[in-house]
């Protein structure tokens, strides 16, 4: 499953640089109403309206735009804006033309990594004024308007994109973690298991699930209360974390039930995680109050889509509740 913010980012990025392809494009065809001069820009000016229409045309049929063609299509838009500055003459769009630089980079800014987008920014800048000190009737007043409108706008959209940033980040670690134990939850276990399972395939290991479910939860609810049972909750999932790598995925699946999502060779290492998880929370509780266990099942799989990380928790759900009927406080890994 993708994140949805950033699939959302990632139709922003399409439709700014559709948008772009379009309006630059159909900006490029102005030759053939006001001619350039020399007499072949006109061709490359053509081309390159050719070819960012071709562009928005793939964009709208695929409904999608790599990050190359994407970045080729920005570079060919700051090429006939070179191209269109240095070719229109004074009285018509010279001005105008170069001035189109300024939208190229707040796109740029807005959709490119910093490398890119930096760099799109500098030759933007050069070119610009360059154009405007070959054709501008005021050079240098021109210059130094054009450069400070592209610096002033890069800024305020690499400062507003970078907020935005750590806000969409912020909300996404909201809706992937479970409010009272700071583990992920249902949704952000999707989302993360299929990358874990990707590193068990490169290494040639094997993903592995275990499945917790503290003993006699309800007991502890009623007889010491909620909020009692909530603290339980919180230190059972410091004690997985505590035995845990950080590549594992430690899941609140729901209620009193955990599932920690680890790489592991075979099924003997993760008995033996299982073993220290099992013990790590026999051991967290304080006094004076008893002391508080878990069943733990665990099975061996794949977790590369939705339906594999279902049968996958599924098995080890199956394996907890043959720990539960056998006296509850133990591990059970088929073989």
């Amino acid at each position: 499953m993708t994140v949805k913010s950033a699939t959302t980012y990632a139709d922003f990025r399409t439709l700014a640089l559709g948008v772009l392809a379009l309006l630059a494009g159909l900006r490029s065809l102005l030759v053939l109403v006001i001619p350039l001069d020399p007499a072949p820009l006109n061709w490359i000016m053509l081309v390159s309206a050719a070819a960012l229409l071709a562009l928005f045309a793939v964009t709208v049929l695929r409904r999608q735009i790599s990050e190359p063609a994407g970045l080729a299509g920005l570079w060919l838009a700051l090429g006939g804006a070179v191209v269109g500055g240095v070719g229109f003459a004074p009285d018509q769009l010279g001005d105008v033309s170069c001035f189109t630089i300024v939208s190229l980079v707040v796109v740029a800014v807005a959709v490119l990594k910093v490398a890119a987008a930096v760099t799109t920014t500098v030759v933007g800048l050069v070119a610009g004024a360059a154009c405007l000190g070959l054709r501008s009737e005021a050079p240098v007043q021109t210059a130094v308007v054009f450069v400070g409108m592209v610096i002033t706008t890069s800024v305020v959209v690499g400062m507003l994109r970078s907020f935005l940033a750590t806000e969409r980040d912020h909300a996404l670690g909201l809706a992937l973690t479970d409010a009272l134990t700071g583990t992920v939850n249902r949704r952000g276990m999707v989302d993360r298991v299929p990358a874990l399972s990707d590193l068990a395939d490169r290494t040639g290991q094997q993903l592995g699930c275990l499945v917790l479910d503290i003993d006699c939860f309800k007991a502890i609810n009623d007889r010491y209360g909620h909020p009692y049972g909530d603290r339980v909750l919180v230190e059972v999932a410091t004690a997985i974390g505590a035995v845990s790598r950080r590549s594992d995925v430690l899941v609140r699946l729901g209620g009193e039930e955990f599932a920690l999502f680890v790489v592991v060779p075979g099924a003997d290492e993760l008995r033996m995680l299982a073993e220290q998880v099992r013990v790590a929370v026999a051991h967290q509780v304080a006094p004076p109050h008893p002391p508080v266990t878990v069943s733990v099942g665990g099975s061996l799989g794949s977790g590369g889509t939705d339906e594999a990380v279902a049968e996958l928790v599924a098995a080890a759900d199956a394996a907890m509740y043959q720990a539960k009927q056998a006296g509850r406080d133990r591990v059970v890994i088929p073989a």
